[in-house]
């Protein structure tokens, strides 16, 4: 298999699944620098989002289908029977309006752990891990887990090698997110991780918390906030009602010609397994 791997494209090895492939580089050829670029001149998908889609698409019916546990049950995608054509275009803009798109919408299905506070508030957050904690532990502001050269506020955004091990250690870190941003909340996890924290949060409620404790603390020496944070559950029936287009979704209408209004279709791309 490791021939499938390289930079050319070995049709041997794929199933009948894939009947077809092909891949467009010229305009991406004149627009980006090859020599930085991580694209295969072949169909060969280099970050994985096109594996990830392909089965999205014409993926089989699987019986018994979990995430550890999560989301149990069969998985069939879009359209089982069908074969699948390949064309590696992303690398390049497109905006020819008879392109069909597709939104990303939820499922009335979500992941979700509880974390309970010091104060007895319990709040609830999506979550893939099934860690949980025997008992609670400190939790603080990524603010205050400085290090280096970095500010209090780039690392409140729990930036790669932004957090001090010595202050995130054994920790609960609270990291901040702009809705706005494509930044990852895997990734900021996986910071913590390695700065040695426990656990990863987020929320304005969760810092007005800490803040407040923090104040209790000149007159109480026992005022430390804490917090245990709870494995991730299934729950069905999400709110507000599904489907609903995912933030981080294209929206219309068409950029060149705004009459025609896009996206075509939507189909579901949050929270769901996938291949």
């Amino acid at each position: 298999m490791d021939n499938a791997f390289s930079t050319s494209w070995y049709w041997m090895e794929w199933t009948m699944k894939v009947i077809g492939a092909k891949y467009y580089l010229s305009g991406y050829e004149a627009e980006e620098d090859l020599i930085t670029s991580v694209s295969f001149k072949s169909p060969r998908d280099s970050s994985g989002h096109g594996s990830h889609t392909a089965p999205t698409a014409a993926g089989r019916y699987v019986t018994n289908m979990n995430y550890k546990g999560l989301a149990a049950g069969g998985a069939r995608e879009g359209a089982p029977m069908a074969r699948i054509a390949v064309y590696k275009t992303c690398s390049a803009t497109n905006l020819a309006p008879w392109m069909i798109t597709v939104a990303a919408s939820s499922t009335d299905r979500d992941f979700i752990s509880d974390i309970v506070l010091g104060d007895g508030a319990n709040f609830n957050g999506e979550s893939l891990s099934l860690f949980e904690m025997n008992a609670s532990t400190s939790i603080i502001s990524a603010s205050e887990a400085y290090a280096g050269y970095f500010t209090p506020y780039q690392s409140s955004y729990c930036l790669e090698t932004s957090l001090n091990n010595t202050k995130a250690r054994r920790k609960i870190l609270v990291c901040q997110h702009a809705e706005s941003s494509t930044d990852s909340k895997l990734a900021k996890s996986a910071v913590v991780r390695e700065a040695g924290g426990v656990g990863r949060s987020m929320g304005d409620r969760i810092l007005s918390y800490i803040n407040h404790t923090r104040i209790f603390l000149l007159f109480d020496d026992g005022a430390i906030p804490f917090s245990r944070i709870f494995y991730a559950k299934t729950v069905l029936g999400s709110h507000p009602p599904a489907p609903r287009v995912a933030a981080f979704s294209s929206k219309g209408p068409n950029a060149l010609i705004p009459e025609i209004l896009k996206p075509d279709v939507m189909a579901p791309g949050l929270n769901f397994l996938a291949a």
